[in-house]
Protein backbone atom coordinates (compact mmCIF):
# COMPACT_ATOMS: atom_id res chain seq x y z
CA UNK A 1 0.00 0.00 0.00
CA UNK A 2 3.30 2.44 0.69
CA UNK A 3 4.16 2.20 -2.91
CA UNK A 4 0.62 2.86 -4.21
CA UNK A 5 0.28 5.94 -1.88
CA UNK A 6 3.70 7.42 -2.99
CA UNK A 7 2.65 6.67 -6.79
CA UNK A 8 -0.77 8.44 -6.17
CA UNK A 9 1.14 11.69 -4.38
CA UNK A 10 3.86 11.50 -6.79
CA UNK A 11 1.48 11.91 -9.69
CA UNK A 12 -0.67 14.81 -8.17
CA UNK A 13 2.70 16.57 -7.96
CA UNK A 14 3.54 15.89 -11.15
CA UNK A 15 -0.01 16.96 -12.46
CA UNK A 16 -0.05 20.11 -10.42
CA UNK A 17 3.26 21.24 -12.07
CA UNK A 18 5.87 19.54 -10.11
CA UNK A 19 8.81 18.47 -12.49
CA UNK A 20 9.28 14.57 -12.05
CA UNK A 21 13.05 15.28 -11.48
CA UNK A 22 12.22 17.64 -8.79
CA UNK A 23 10.21 15.26 -6.82
CA UNK A 24 12.30 13.56 -4.02
CA UNK A 25 11.82 10.78 -1.75
CA UNK A 26 14.82 11.28 0.20
CA UNK A 27 15.61 14.76 2.57
CA UNK A 28 19.59 14.27 1.77
CA UNK A 29 18.91 14.03 -1.91
CA UNK A 30 16.77 17.08 -1.95
CA UNK A 31 19.83 19.02 -0.55
CA UNK A 32 21.23 21.81 -2.68
CA UNK A 33 18.66 21.51 -4.91
CA UNK A 34 18.26 25.01 -6.97
CA UNK A 35 15.09 24.11 -9.59
CA UNK A 36 11.58 26.00 -8.43
CA UNK A 37 9.17 24.46 -7.51
CA UNK A 38 10.00 21.01 -6.29
CA UNK A 39 8.80 18.64 -3.33
CA UNK A 40 9.76 16.38 -1.20
CA UNK A 41 7.86 13.02 -0.50
CA UNK A 42 8.40 11.34 2.97
CA UNK A 43 6.62 8.55 4.10
CA UNK A 44 5.60 8.66 8.06
CA UNK A 45 4.69 5.97 10.54
CA UNK A 46 2.25 3.44 9.33
CA UNK A 47 -0.37 0.67 11.42
CA UNK A 48 -2.02 -2.56 10.73
CA UNK A 49 -4.41 -3.70 13.06
CA UNK A 50 -6.28 -6.95 12.88
CA UNK A 51 -9.89 -6.98 11.11
CA UNK A 52 -12.20 -8.98 9.45
CA UNK A 53 -14.96 -6.95 7.68
CA UNK A 54 -16.37 -8.91 4.70
CA UNK A 55 -16.16 -6.12 1.99
CA UNK A 56 -17.89 -8.21 -0.81
CA UNK A 57 -19.58 -11.59 -1.11
CA UNK A 58 -20.77 -12.57 -4.59
CA UNK A 59 -21.38 -15.66 -7.02
CA UNK A 60 -19.75 -16.67 -10.07
CA UNK A 61 -21.44 -17.09 -13.21
CA UNK A 62 -21.80 -20.58 -12.76
CA UNK A 63 -24.14 -20.09 -9.22
CA UNK A 64 -21.16 -22.71 -8.43
CA UNK A 65 -18.82 -20.80 -6.16
CA UNK A 66 -19.48 -18.19 -3.34
CA UNK A 67 -16.32 -15.85 -3.02
CA UNK A 68 -15.99 -13.93 0.33
CA UNK A 69 -13.89 -10.82 0.00
CA UNK A 70 -12.72 -10.04 3.86
CA UNK A 71 -9.94 -7.37 4.28
CA UNK A 72 -7.92 -9.19 7.44
CA UNK A 73 -5.59 -6.19 8.13
CA UNK A 74 -6.39 -2.71 8.57
CA UNK A 75 -3.81 -0.33 6.90
CA UNK A 76 -3.07 3.34 7.65
CA UNK A 77 -0.53 5.28 6.65
CA UNK A 78 1.14 8.81 6.64
CA UNK A 79 2.63 10.71 4.15
CA UNK A 80 4.00 14.33 4.35
CA UNK A 81 4.65 16.48 1.21
CA UNK A 82 7.10 19.66 1.56
CA UNK A 83 6.47 22.12 -1.60
CA UNK A 84 8.79 24.72 -2.50
CA UNK A 85 8.01 27.21 -4.79
CA UNK A 86 9.09 31.22 -5.18
CA UNK A 87 6.31 32.67 -3.63
CA UNK A 88 3.14 31.77 -1.21
CA UNK A 89 0.58 32.39 -4.01
CA UNK A 90 2.59 29.63 -6.16
CA UNK A 91 3.55 27.42 -3.30
CA UNK A 92 -0.51 27.48 -2.35
CA UNK A 93 -1.45 26.74 -6.28
CA UNK A 94 0.48 23.68 -6.22
CA UNK A 95 -0.87 22.56 -3.06
CA UNK A 96 -4.68 23.15 -4.13
CA UNK A 97 -3.45 20.99 -7.38
CA UNK A 98 -1.88 18.41 -5.15
CA UNK A 99 -5.52 17.78 -2.80
CA UNK A 100 -7.86 18.09 -6.06
CA UNK A 101 -5.39 15.60 -7.54
CA UNK A 102 -5.15 13.46 -4.56
CA UNK A 103 -9.00 13.46 -4.20
CA UNK A 104 -10.91 11.51 -0.72
CA UNK A 105 -10.28 8.03 -2.15
CA UNK A 106 -9.69 5.53 -5.15
CA UNK A 107 -9.39 1.93 -6.63
CA UNK A 108 -5.61 0.16 -6.48
CA UNK A 109 -4.21 -2.02 -8.98
CA UNK A 110 -6.27 -4.83 -6.81
CA UNK A 111 -9.57 -2.75 -7.08
CA UNK A 112 -9.78 -1.79 -3.73
CA UNK A 113 -10.39 1.14 -2.14
CA UNK A 114 -7.91 3.09 -0.16
CA UNK A 115 -9.53 6.53 1.66
CA UNK A 116 -7.09 9.82 1.93
CA UNK A 117 -7.67 11.66 5.03
CA UNK A 118 -5.67 15.14 5.25
CA UNK A 119 -4.05 16.67 8.12
CA UNK A 120 -1.33 18.87 9.24
CA UNK A 121 -1.28 21.77 6.61
CA UNK A 122 0.86 24.27 7.40
CA UNK A 123 3.20 27.24 6.00
CA UNK A 124 7.10 27.31 6.79
CA UNK A 125 8.37 30.96 7.18
CA UNK A 126 9.61 32.51 4.08
CA UNK A 127 13.62 32.40 3.87
CA UNK A 128 16.40 33.64 1.94
CA UNK A 129 19.57 31.30 1.50
CA UNK A 130 21.86 34.49 2.39
CA UNK A 131 21.21 38.03 3.26
CA UNK A 132 20.48 39.88 0.27
CA UNK A 133 19.65 37.07 -2.52
CA UNK A 134 18.14 37.74 -5.37
CA UNK A 135 14.25 37.23 -5.98
CA UNK A 136 15.22 34.01 -8.05
CA UNK A 137 16.67 32.47 -4.58
CA UNK A 138 13.76 33.32 -2.08
CA UNK A 139 11.49 30.48 -1.57
CA UNK A 140 7.97 30.10 0.31
CA UNK A 141 7.32 26.69 1.59
CA UNK A 142 4.07 24.86 2.72
CA UNK A 143 4.13 21.09 4.16
CA UNK A 144 0.81 18.94 3.63
CA UNK A 145 0.29 15.58 5.46
CA UNK A 146 -1.63 12.89 4.33
CA UNK A 147 -3.17 9.91 5.85
CA UNK A 148 -3.67 6.96 3.50
CA UNK A 149 -6.27 3.96 5.11
CA UNK A 150 -6.81 1.20 3.23
CA UNK A 151 -6.01 -2.97 3.86
CA UNK A 152 -4.63 -6.34 3.34
CA UNK A 153 -7.76 -8.50 1.90
CA UNK A 154 -7.69 -11.92 1.18
CA UNK A 155 -10.63 -14.14 -1.07
CA UNK A 156 -12.29 -17.22 0.52
CA UNK A 157 -13.94 -19.26 -2.21
CA UNK A 158 -16.64 -22.04 -1.27
CA UNK A 159 -19.58 -23.99 -2.46
CA UNK A 160 -22.24 -22.48 -3.45
CA UNK A 161 -25.44 -23.27 -1.71
CA UNK A 162 -27.88 -24.68 -3.81
CA UNK A 163 -31.26 -23.58 -3.93
CA UNK A 164 -33.76 -25.96 -1.52
CA UNK A 165 -36.89 -25.91 -2.69
CA UNK A 166 -39.10 -27.70 0.10
CA UNK A 167 -42.18 -29.39 -2.04
CA UNK A 168 -45.03 -31.49 -0.29
CA UNK A 169 -46.13 -34.81 -0.72
CA UNK A 170 -49.62 -36.43 0.21
CA UNK A 171 -49.57 -39.63 0.56
CA UNK A 172 -52.60 -41.42 -1.34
Amino acid sequence: MIAACQAKLKTALIAAGVPELSIFTEAGKATGHHGVPWALLLTGPHKSESDGLVVAAFLNEAKTQKTTRRRTHRVSVQMMVALTATTEAAANTLLEAVIASVGLSWKDSANDWIRVDRALFGWLANHQRQQGASVQERTAEVVAGFEFTGGLYQNQVSPAVPDIHLTTSVAP
